[in-house]
């Protein structure tokens, strides 16, 4: 159940990321997002987006990266996708490339139990950090942890059931995460990849993995839910 919050300052309205998205892709997709901002905050009461390069991050940092400046992941799509989550019962959620947090912060209020981000841009894992004791406010059995670093370099928690992806990776690290999950998450496990923007879906559909969910209903605010196949999940 949501954590109702009734007011929202309209100076805490995220401006400058709102003005650099019209400029980029226009009017209408700004007013859209404005409007996903507005009801994010009033809703949930999570930060709002940032507008933040990340052209700062070396290659080293973030190999492979498709994009430049941090965008977050829409509210209406995560109200689309959880209560499809909610039915498969997982307990562990690991959000690859977190940002701020929003996706785990959400998930709380679906009855998520276990959160991890791991988000390698040193600022947006502390604004991570701070989203996700701020949630803990109002669930406090939540388990939560943020790890400062690559996915590359990261240990990913063997007890996961839950992937969340809306990254800037490109094919080449959508690769790399598949045979990182192979080693680290046993395979009796039972996995499901939740992908916003699911650009390399191909690159999961050929490594053993099946299609449950998909919304391609707007362009711009695309998921699908994947399950990994194996003999016993």
């Amino acid at each position: 159940m949501k954590h109702q919050v009734n007011s929202v300052s309209i100076q805490k309205l995220p401006w400058k990321y709102c003005w650099f998205v019209a400029w980029n892709w226009g009017v209408s997709m700004a007013v859209k997002l404005w409007k996903d901002e507005y009801y994010g905050m009033r809703n949930y009461g999570l930060f709002p987006a940032e507008h933040l390069s990340l052209h700062d991050l070396s290659h080293d940092e973030s190999p492979h990266q498709d994009h430049t400046f941090f965008m977050p992941v829409s509210y209406r799509v995560l109200e689309r996708i959880f209560p499809m989550i909610q039915s498969l019962q997982v307990r562990h959620m690991v959000d690859v490339g977190a940002g701020e947090g929003r996706a785990l912060a959400v998930a709380a209020h679906f009855g998520m139990e276990r959160l991890t981000a791991i988000e390698v841009h040193p600022k947006l894992a502390k604004r991570c950090r701070d989203q996700l004791n701020l949630i803990q406010h109002h669930f406090p059995a939540v388990r939560t942890s943020v790890i400062p670093s690559r996915f590359q370099d990261a240990t990913l928690p063997p007890h996961t059931d839950l992937l969340f992806l809306f990254n800037p990776f490109g094919e080449k690290s959508m690769e790399d995460l598949i045979e990182q999950i192979e080693t680290q998450i046993p395979n009796e496990q039972p996995l499901y990849v939740a992908y916003v923007n699911p650009v390399w879906i191909n690159c999961w559909l050929r490594n053993g993995y099946s299609l449950l969910q998909q919304d391609v209903s707007d362009r711009y605010f695309q998921f699908a839910l994947l399950k990994r196949n194996s003999s016993t999940a």
